[in-house]
């Protein structure tokens, strides 16, 4: 049913207002899938990335100074070391050098001391990365993972 105002304005009587339409933004996070493994025996974790096709993360060290590096950090232990892998030369359109970077598939290996691992059935861990394109770089994602055997 219509009703019309004083000017004569016909409005829609009971309508609903249609809901705004929802978009999505891309995250860096989105772009990465995280794989896991704790290792008591040898105390290492293990963490592949595997980076979707078209985007790659930045390598540890970053290329450049304002490039976000891929790291991890765990909540309840502390590594001795953490042995990120060599990246991989990329030439994006807006950088007149290449840059070392990750893509499809990276293993990222955190050392703890002897015995550090041995009554843990599960770690909290968080991977940070930028996941960019060639034109394109994402906000950075701190990505929540639980290491487990």
């Amino acid at each position: 049913m219509n009703t019309a105002n004083a000017q004569g304005i016909v409005r829609a009587a009971n309508k609903p207002a249609a809901a705004p339409a929802v978009t999505k933004l891309l995250t860096s996070g989105d772009q990465v899938e995280i794989h896991t493994r704790l290792d008591q025996l040898n105390s290492t974790v293990s963490v592949t990335l595997k980076i979707k096709d078209g985007f790659h993360i930045n390598a540890n060290p970053a290329s450049l100074d304002y490039l976000i590096p891929t790291r991890i950090a765990f909540a309840s232990v502390e590594p001795t070391s953490v042995d990120y892998p060599q990246g991989v030369e990329f030439k994006p359109s807006f950088s007149k050098s290449a840059l070392d970077v990750y893509e499809g598939n990276t293993t990222i290996i955190a050392n703890f001391k002897a015995g550090a691992l041995a009554n843990k059935r599960e770690l909290a861990a968080t991977i940070i990365a930028q996941a960019c394109n060639d034109t394109v770089c994402l906000p950075p994602s701190s990505m929540q993972v639980s290491v487990g055997q």
